[in-house]
C-alpha cells in the first residue's frame, strides 16, 4: 500500500537560529521506500500537503512536481 510519511531529517544553524528540515518518506511497499529530502522547515505546512497526497492517493511518479509545486506557491495547495 502507497503511503506518504513525514521524516525529521536534520537541525542546521544559520545566523544564531536553529532550523530544522523535513523529509517525505514515500512506502511503495513493505520492501521499497523512496525519501525525497530537505523539502523546507515548516512541519506543519509539509504535513498538511504529506495528508493530502495521501488522500488523493498521488502517484509517486508526480511526487517531485507536487513538491517544486508546493514550494514555489505553497498557498495554491491550502485555499
Amino acid at each position: 500500500m502507497l503511503i506518504y510519511d513525514l521524516i525529521y531529517e536534520t537541525e542546521y544553524k544559520r545566523s544564531s537560529r536553529v532550523f530544522s528540515s523535513y523529509a517525505i518518506l514515500i512506502r511503495l511497499s513493505p520492501d521499497e521506500n523512496r525519501i525525497i529530502r530537505d523539502i523546507c522547515c515548516d512541519e506543519d505546512k509539509l504535513r498538511r500537503l504529506i495528508d493530502l497526497m495521501n488522500e488523493l492517493e498521488l502517484d509517486p511518479v508526480h511526487a517531485d512536481q507536487v513538491i517544486e509545486e508546493f514550494l514555489t506557491d505553497p498557498a495554491r495547495f491550502f485555499l
